[in-house]
């Protein structure tokens, strides 16, 4: 068994993150954002492509999360941005895996 602190670019627990929920959390001083639709995990930068706002303190509303910066939203599906139709920023899903309960980058 490790301790919480020897596991490698650990994010949170399992058992806390909740569905359509935004959690943030920081690996190596970088900031990201963990959601869980659908079943699925989804964790991106929590720095918006289009302006640098923060995601983190963005809502999930019909699988898109909002930018509270300048109202951009993007697809938990694909990370495209649904809002402005006509850019073509997207979010970048990360590879994640589990260690003892732990969601992690991979």
């Amino acid at each position: 068994m490790l301790f919480p602190a020897d596991i490698p670019n650990r994010l949170m627990r399992l058992d806390q993150i909740r569905p359509h929920r935004v959690h943030y959390a920081k690996v190596d001083g970088n900031p990201y954002v963990i959601i869980k639709i659908d079943g699925a995990l989804k964790v991106f930068s929590a720095v918006c492509p289009h302006a640098l706002g923060d995601l983190s303190y963005g809502s999930v509303v019909d699988g898109q999360i909002d930018c509270p910066s300048h109202g951009w939203r993007f697809s938990l599906q694909d990370g495209l941005c649904q809002w402005p139709s006509e850019t073509k920023q997207t979010l970048k899903f990360l590879e994640t895996t589990e260690i003892e309960g732990w969601l992690c980058l991979a």
